[in-house]
């Protein structure tokens, strides 16, 4: 599961939760599902500066390949 932004994080982990801390890595929920945070795609419209752009959406698609990754991983150990 991926958490798009903040809003949807703090629903899913039912604690407070800013991007930054719980990005990259996953977060197991009580129910033993697999869950990642990451920014929500709408973020990337506000940045103005056009290298910072590029920068967060190549760090959104690496949160994606890694989120795949581990549920790739995870299927093939149940």
């Amino acid at each position: 599961m991926i958490a798009l932004g903040a809003t949807a994080a703090r629903s899913l982990l039912q604690r407070s939760a800013t991007i930054r801390a719980m990005r990259g890595r996953p977060h197991v929920l009580d129910d033993g599902t697999v869950t990642f945070v990451t920014i929500h795609p709408s973020f990337l419209l506000r940045i103005r500066d056009e290298d910072d752009r590029e920068h967060e959406f190549r760090t959104l698609v690496a949160d994606l390949v890694r989120a795949k990754k581990v549920s790739g991983e995870n299927k093939k150990s149940k």
